[in-house]
């Protein structure tokens, strides 16, 4: 085989492992994006909320997306009356067959 096969060969497979790779990572990066839609209807349906409620609506959020938060990992921060900040990071395990990858997102709302 000469040289530009070579070539041709090692840039289809990069770019069937880059397709692949993206098919794998891309739909968690999906479900953040609703997360975080979701984080920013919830504090501005319920400005007056108590914070117990808001946890609970944003941990039913994640779990209809199917995302692993916990009501321990929601924090609230209170400034003044009316205004506050929702905060709900999590992580997600992808595995793929030589290694694994943990992503990290942060999503947050504020009012």
């Amino acid at each position: 085989m000469d040289v530009a096969r070579w070539r041709l060969a090692a840039a289809t497979a990069m770019i069937a492992l880059l397709v692949a790779a993206a098919v794998v990572v891309v739909p968690s990066y999906i479900r953040n994006h609703r997360f975080q839609q979701s984080i920013d209807a919830i504090v501005e349906k319920h400005p007056e909320a108590d914070d117990q409620m808001l946890i609970a609506a944003v941990v039913q959020s994640a779990a209809k997306l199917g995302l692993p938060v916990e009501a321990a990992q929601v924090r609230i921060r209170r400034y003044r009356p009316g205004s506050f900040q929702v905060e709900a990071p999590y992580a997600v395990h992808v595995g793929f067959p030589l290694f694994a990858l943990d992503l990290h997102f942060h999503p947050q709302a504020r009012r």
